[in-house]
């Protein structure tokens, strides 16, 4: 994956996506083949690879009894890093420093936060996330979102984040990874991942009237379908796009929109995963 980049990690459950991780962080034993991170073997340089790494597999992991500072204060003695490190941790990941609360009083989403904060206290080049945004509610969710793609801007982290919410991926992701049954389907840019399932370039329409303009538009394309709240034809000229959006205007239909109608990442991994 490349430096500066946001890699999500997709694959169905039990797909391998939390063995692959944590088989990179050396949280289980490799049986065959090598693990190469920074461009060096991880077998021979495990401590000084682990040293750039922060991580967060499955589920927070914290001191319940202990504030947030006294629990970055544990890590900071185990990474030897400095004591300031402490607050601009807190500060990344927007956590307050809530004085006396302890975190088994925290939310979920202030759990997952502190736990992030634990990843880059030793100020990490790389960030490992197993399912971060699991158990959040929908505005955690978007919050997640925005930190993490603050951190990956502002900080230069690159981020490795598996997780099975498509939707969230998609508005994150700079790159990709398809994991099934093992084996990996796709690796690359997520743009590269549309060009290649884009079989067909088909054309959007939104109007005033679809049932109307459909059969306007059957007129001029065949094979047009309605699909939310818009028309989708399949692959066309722009000429006959030209020709079919004077005739709609024409009929007196008012002609909101045209454009490309692209795949969502959704409809692309199911395909990806039932064609192989």
């Amino acid at each position: 994956m490349p430096q500066g980049s946001i890699y999500g990690f997709l694959g169905p459950n039990g797909a391998g996506k939390t063995t692959t991780l944590r088989l990179v962080l050396g949280l289980l034993q490799t049986q065959q083949g090598t693990i190469t991170i920074f461009g060096k073997a991880f077998a021979t340089n495990r401590i000084e690879i682990l040293g750039q790494i922060g991580s967060l597999i499955e589920s927070p992991s914290l001191y319940e009894h202990l504030t947030a500072r006294e629990n970055l204060g544990v890590w900071q003695k185990v990474y030897q890093c400095p004591k300031s490190r402490i607050a601009e941790a807190l500060r990344l990941v927007e956590l307050p420093d809530n004085g006396t609360k302890k975190a088994g009083q925290f939310s979920l989403g202030m759990k997952q936060r502190l736990s992030i904060a634990v990843a880059l206290l030793h100020s990490p080049s790389l960030l490992i996330l197993d399912e971060p945004t699991n158990g959040l509610d929908p505005n955690g969710i978007i919050e997640m979102r925005e930190l993490l793609i603050r951190l990956n801007r502002e900080s230069g982290v690159t981020i490795v984040i598996s997780s099975h919410l498509l939707a969230e991926i998609e508005k994150l992701a700079t790159h990709l990874g398809i994991i099934h049954q093992g084996q990996i389907l796709f690796q690359g840019p997520i743009d590269n991942l549309r060009r290649k399932q884009r079989h067909v370039q088909s054309v959007c329409f939104h109007t005033s009237d679809n049932e109307t303009a459909i059969g306007v538009i059957d007129e001029h394309i065949s094979g047009a379908s309605k699909a939310d709240g818009k028309i989708v034809v399949p692959e066309t000229s722009k000429e006959q796009v030209a020709r079919v959006n004077e005739a709609l205007v024409k009929r007196g239909l008012e002609v909101y929109e045209i454009r490309p109608a692209n795949e969502d990442l959704e409809t692309i991994f199911m395909d990806l995963i039932g064609q192989s």
